[in-house]
C-alpha cells in the first residue's frame, strides 16, 4: 500500500504531466527553423503566487472548445471564479 498525497506530491505529478503534454505536442507538430512550439498558445492564470497553465491550444482551434477546457479549472480553483469573463 502506498503513502498518502502530500502537496508537493501533487504538484509534482501535475508538472510531470503538463511537461508530458507539451513535450508531446511539440514532437508532434511541424517546428521552426529555430525549433520549438510553432502556432501553439499556453493559455494560463497570473497569479502573485505563480501562474495556472489552463490549456495549450493551437491556431485554429475552436474558441468555444478552448473555453470549455478553461472553465474546468473552476472545479479545482474557485478563486479563478470572475477573474476572466470565460469564468462568469
Amino acid at each position: 500500500m502506498g503513502k498518502p498525497l502530500k502537496e508537493t506530491d501533487v504538484k509534482l505529478i501535475a508538472e510531470a504531466f503538463s511537461r508530458d503534454v507539451i513535450e508531446r505536442r511539440a514532437d508532434s507538430r511541424e517546428k521552426t527553423w529555430r525549433g520549438g512550439l510553432t502556432g501553439e498558445h499556453l493559455i494560463y492564470a497570473a497569479r502573485p503566487d505563480g501562474n495556472i497553465y489552463l490549456h495549450a491550444s493551437f491556431h485554429g482551434e475552436d474558441p468555444d472548445r478552448i473555453a470549455e477546457s478553461v472553465r474546468v479549472a473552476l472545479s479545482d480553483f474557485p478563486e479563478l471564479r470572475g477573474a476572466a469573463p470565460v469564468f462568469d
